[in-house]
């Protein structure tokens, strides 16, 4: 076979000292995208592999196989208010989800599409939170994969939009007091007003009431803090207590606080300047918990008065193997765990010192544990694995029985493959784990197969 005519690409005698080491960067003007150079470059490369691949038999069939598959839609688990479901969905073929809701009779309708307001598909829905009560939803646009969102806010029942558009909220989370008159966000301050070169940073946590000036805005929290802070925020039931968390960039480290509403003034501390994870809310039963990893890698679980923050009670410890990733709490003091044991999930329902497991439809990752504002005993929750795209699960806690809530939308079936967990231990003793995809049924002879591993 004759070597390929490959591209002439221009070696550059380019040496960089980084951090007491040369390292040689001769190709650095192929990072310039726009340039002629490199545009005429990746086109013959592209002309190159075309002659290769475009011999090869078989295309048209697993192209075509392979859109039938990614064409499947997704799902997402439910949230719930006040007797009402929002969730969101995107059909076969669609580029972005949509938010659709359901009332008490459990007729469906579209709420929002953000293709039916921007039909050149350029529009993205970034997030969403409905009001307590349902009947109002704080939404965020992007245009141009910017993720610059825009707040506004619509009404569920009639679909007119009541606030916005409100800029410099990106990423910003929503926290609906209750009553759908106010809430609290989170808004960079304007560029005017921050350091040249910092107008990303330097986000604030605002109350606003819905139909006024954001100029009547009241800032709670952010001043004097570090300017890289993102922030989220969370209301009690009642109203009376707000959560705001802080995480310094990506730092994997959380500084809390406890906002008592009905007395005003500043926050308690509930956990600052501790290198350590921790998500926070007070939930229905009034109390304050807490999902964190500290003095625990692996995740706990803890409980504690709001009059009292800083002074926990584990509720479910460590696991020496397997990652606390999700709680719901429920009623009866029932709590259901979503840990992440080599890769596979596990779900457990906890009440006292019993702790149940749930029978998940195979080897596979769940996630987004949903459940009633008020306990109940249903968790709603994502499920998929190698073959399954994904779909959404309903558990009756008190029996522990799992049914399917929404399928994928336009989901292909896959029953001739098969996944199977093995376990084999290495030279050192380490066992290693593998999930292996294979057609159903026993194999006559020994099956071709592809081995793939990721390593950080």
């Amino acid at each position: 076979m004759a070597r390929p005519d490959y591209p002439y690409a221009p070696h550059l005698d380019l040496v960089e000292q980084l951090h007491g080491h040369a390292v040689a960067d001769p190709y650095r003007w192929l990072e310039d995208a726009d340039s002629p150079e490199t545009a005429v470059w990746s086109a013959a490369q592209d002309r190159l592999v075309r002659t290769h691949l475009d011999e090869l038999p078989g295309r048209d069939r697993l192209a075509a196989r392979l859109g039938e598959l990614l064409a499947t839609g997704l799902i997402s688990a439910p949230a719930w208010r006040d007797g009402r479901a929002f969730w969101l969905r995107r059909e076969p073929g669609q580029e972005h989800g949509a938010v659709w809701t359901s009332g008490p009779s459990g007729s469906e309708r579209l709420l929002l599409d953000p293709i039916a307001l921007d039909p050149t598909g350029a529009t993205t829905l970034d997030a969403w939170a409905p009001s307590k009560e349902g009947t109002r939803l704080a939404y965020q646009l992007s245009v141009g994969g910017d993720e610059e969102s825009l707040l506004r806010v619509l009404d569920v029942e009639t679909g007119a939009v009541l606030d916005g558009p409100v800029d410099r909220c990106r990423y910003s989370p929503v926290a609906w007091l209750p009553g759908g008159q106010e809430l609290f966000y989170v808004r960079r301050l304007p560029a005017d007003q921050v350091p040249p070169g910092q107008a990303q940073f330097h986000r604030r946590v605002w109350r606003h009431r819905v139909g006024t000036p954001t100029d009547d805005d009241v800032m709670i929290w952010g001043e004097g803090l570090d300017p890289t802070n993102y922030y989220s925020c969370s209301v009690s039931a009642d109203g009376r207590w707000l959560v705001v968390s802080a995480s310094a960039g990506t730092a994997p480290r959380d500084d809390v606080w406890l906002f008592d509403l009905s007395i005003g003034g500043p926050p308690a501390s509930v956990q600052v300047g501790v290198d350590a994870r921790c998500s926070a809310w007070v939930a229905h039963d009034g109390r304050l918990w807490l999902l964190t990893d500290r003095d625990a890698p692996r995740g706990r679980l803890c409980v504690a008065d709001p009059l009292s923050p800083t002074v926990w009670t584990t509720v479910l410890t460590e696991d020496p193997e397997a990652v606390l990733e999700d709680v719901a709490l429920l009623e009866d003091d029932i709590v259901v765990a979503l840990r992440n044991r080599h890769a596979l999930s596990e779900i457990t329902v906890h009440q006292g010192d019993l702790a149940t497991p749930v029978a998940v439809p195979g080897p596979g990752s769940c996630s987004g544990l949903s459940s009633l504002p008020t306990g109940g005993s249903r968790v709603w929750f994502g499920w998929t694995d190698a073959t399954t795209p994904p779909q959404v699960r309903h558990l009756d806690a008190p029996t522990g029985t799992v049914t399917l809530w929404q399928d994928s939308p336009g989901r292909v079936s896959l029953e001739s493959v098969v996944a199977t967990v093995l376990e084999v231990v290495s030279a050192d003793g380490t066992t290693v784990r593998a999930q292996v995809l294979s057609p159903a049924g026993t194999a006559d002879r020994p099956r071709p197969t592809v081995l793939y591993g990721y390593g950080g």
